[in-house]
């Protein structure tokens, strides 16, 4: 029996939804694949996350429990604590304490607001991951043979004959680079601006969902190619890559983090190139529908990516 009822809170909301009469359950809008409730009950202290993750491969639940755990020994406070992991049923599940605080999708706004979101990912990477059980990040890269293998992987399958040239020279150019790898921390590989908590004293973060043992600095050069920040300009990239390194023991950090960003640009080419042919021919399952323009939205950025990265990569 797991403390205040969570395994069977787990199995109601698995099945038809109907909890006890001890509980009160929302719904919160989450990512297209998980479904995320908020719980509470009159046998815990405060509410609980449970969160459901679809099975594709990826060991969803797995990271983030394994994060969760890895954060609550050796960095407190800043993400959830794991309380309940199940891997019955259709879709794996997770129940977590709930980090109060704002979180929305907008960008940070002035140095102060950047500064939380760099120091709090400098935070994560403190944590040495070569001893935890830590899986390699969803998406891995590094050093420069790591993530061109990643790259030269994600072009196998099907790319655009328009893009092809860009596929060939992008890992060539992160190859010729010559970036070794680092000793793995602990890293997001997930800088959605929804996962963040923008708590006064330290930002936290949720959804850890493709976390895992990788290279700080390719986290950084994964934030700056994120759909979600691809409005910030070339004077705050440079920044927000010297103010991390000026965090970071790892040396060149700024060098290294701005040396991935063309390979990553190209990555997100063949990424929505795929996403846009799976959503067209609805071979892309995901536990929430997709909204409506949503074929548009990735239309769009497909086109922004090619024109970023054959720029970056030329």
């Amino acid at each position: 029996m797991v403390g205040g009822g969570l395994e069977e809170l787990v199995r109601a909301l698995a099945g038809d939804g109907t909890v006890g009469s001890g509980w009160a359950v929302e719904q919160m809008p989450g990512g297209f694949n998980s479904l995320v409730y908020r719980c509470r009950g009159d046998a815990i202290a405060g509410p609980v996350a449970v969160k459901f993750s679809r099975r594709d491969g990826r060991h969803r639940t797995r990271r983030e429990a394994a994060a969760q755990r890895i954060l609550a020994d050796r960095a407190p406070g800043l993400a959830p604590c794991v309380l309940h992991v199940s891997e019955d049923g259709p879709q794996t599940a997770i129940v977590s304490t709930w980090l109060e605080g704002p979180a929305h999708g907008e960008l940070p706004v002035d140095d102060d607001e950047w500064a939380c979101l760099v120091d709090h990912l400098a935070a994560v990477h403190e944590v040495d991951a070569r001893r935890g059980g830590l899986l390699a990040p969803a998406l891995d890269g590094n050093g420069s043979d790591a993530f061109a293998a990643t790259l030269r992987a994600e072009s196998a399958r099907s790319p655009d004959s328009a893009d092809l040239a860009l596929v060939d020279r992008a890992p060539c150019g992160l190859e010729r680079a010559h970036l070794d790898p680092v000793a793995p921390r602990l890293v997001r590989s997930d800088p959605s601006l929804r996962n963040f908590i923008r708590r006064p004293h330290g930002w936290a973060s949720v959804d850890w969902e493709n976390s895992g043992a990788g290279d700080p600095c390719f986290e950084i050069a994964e934030l700056l190619c994120h759909p979600e920040y691809l409005d910030v300009g070339e004077r705050r990239q440079t920044w927000i890559a010297e103010q991390y390194a000026a965090r970071s023991p790892i040396p060149d950090a700024a060098i290294r983090i701005l040396t991935y960003r063309p390979a990553l640009l190209a990555w997100w080419v063949l990424r929505m190139q795929r996403l846009v042919r799976e959503i067209a021919d609805g071979t892309d399952q995901r536990l929430t529908p997709w909204p409506d323009g949503f074929l548009e939205i990735k239309t769009a950025e497909l086109n922004r990516y090619r024109r970023l990265a054959h720029a970056a990569v030329s």
